[in-house]
């Protein structure tokens, strides 16, 4: 099971990482698929959690066009906190982000 893991994870990161065939989107989903590989079951810090949901809002749908939640609900406004700071950056420029942190994350988070 290990080893299939160890392959799969491997196939992921080089799907990722290959531009020559992959479109920036294309790049992107894999990167996504990857995240709930590797963030699961408490993995990864509030603040590593918060970037990449910033970082994955702002490649679908652009600047943050909700209305500031209340403080009360710490989770709805970490979520919006995270995705208002990243107001102004392009879609492209935070899929590519999003793509970097997974990689490094996934670096971080997965043994060999």
């Amino acid at each position: 099971m290990r080893l299939f893991y160890c392959i799969n994870f491997t196939y992921n990161i080089l799907l990722i990482m290959s531009s020559d065939n992959n479109s920036l989107k294309k790049q992107f989903e894999s990167a996504a698929d990857l995240v709930k590989k590797v963030m699961h079951n408490g993995t990864g810090t509030i603040d590593e959690k918060g970037q990449i949901y910033g970082y994955y809002k702002q490649s679908l749908v652009g600047n943050c066009n909700i209305k500031q939640p209340s403080r009360i609900n710490v989770t709805d406004y970490e979520k919006w906190k995270n995705w208002k700071k990243l107001e102004g950056i392009s879609k492209q420029d935070a899929m590519n982000a999003y793509i970097d942190i997974v990689i490094a994350l996934s670096d971080k988070y997965t043994t060999d």
